[in-house]
């Protein structure tokens, strides 16, 4: 490709950001690793989702103050050091809770997937629990009953939890069921595979390591095309109203 050139598109409700318009930096308390932040505040989104490349030996620190975390390793391993440690490879996730003091530590040259966001507390309802697991230890259920559009919920559903990360996968020719509409926003990564997705009035070829924002009350649709399974993950703010 042209060194001015890029299918990465940045709008008012949606944004494609593409491997050729990455550009790496490195923030405090990162070494040996470098972040390319593909979605944040300055975009007007209400989260942060962003790209850890570790090379071995690399590490975060962090303490999160008032905000929360969910990783997820897209290759590599590591090791967490939160509550205790924790190994983690390939299809790892972990849930950091506000307040977390945290390390994350490469073995090998790594990348790991973040969507961080200021934690919304709801009256009467505890702070959420740290979760560490593996996609792995996630059931596939079929979504709405379709054996094409199979969806892994990897956090809880309970009040607690003001963000949801899932995994869609689906077969080549599967879709969403429908045009969606919503106010929840969406930071979303595919993980393989490639689909056309609907984003407002504009359609956009969609592949392997490419980044998709959508704003709240963004049109959104997605068809797989292809001959492998495609699979994104995808972040969402949920069980809070609309602020009034």
């Amino acid at each position: 490709m042209h060194t001015a050139l890029t299918r990465s598109r940045i709008t008012t409700d949606h944004a494609l950001i593409t491997p050729e318009s990455h550009v790496l930096l490195s923030p405090p308390g990162w070494s040996k690793s470098n972040v390319v932040y593909f979605i944040s505040p300055q975009m007007g989104a209400n989260f942060t989702m962003f790209l850890g490349v570790f090379e071995a030996g690399g590490e975060v620190k962090r303490n999160l103050g008032d905000n929360e975390i969910l990783g997820y390793v897209l290759e590599g391993e590591g090791e967490l050091q939160s509550k205790g440690k924790n190994s983690l490879q390939a299809g790892s996730f972990f849930f950091l809770p506000p307040g977390t003091n945290f390390s994350l530590t490469a073995k090998q040259q790594s990348r790991v997937l973040f969507f961080e966001k200021m934690y919304e507390p709801l009256a009467g309802v505890n702070l959420p629990a740290e979760i560490i697991s593996h996609e792995s230890k996630i059931n596939k259920e079929a979504f709405l009953g379709d054996p094409g559009a199979l969806l892994q919920t990897l956090m809880p559903m309970g009040a607690e939890f003001d963000m949801g990360v899932n995994i869609f996968e689906f077969v080549p020719g599967g879709t969403l069921p429908n045009v969606e509409n919503h106010y929840m926003e969406h930071g979303l990564y595919v993980l393989q595979g490639q689909g056309v997705y609907r984003l407002s009035e504009s359609w956009y070829p969609v592949q392997k390591d490419d980044a998709i924002w959508m704003a709240p009350y963004c049109l959104q649709w997605f068809v797989a095309s292809g001959k492998q399974n495609t699979k994104y993950i995808y972040y969402k703010d949920m069980n809070r109203p609309p602020l009034v």
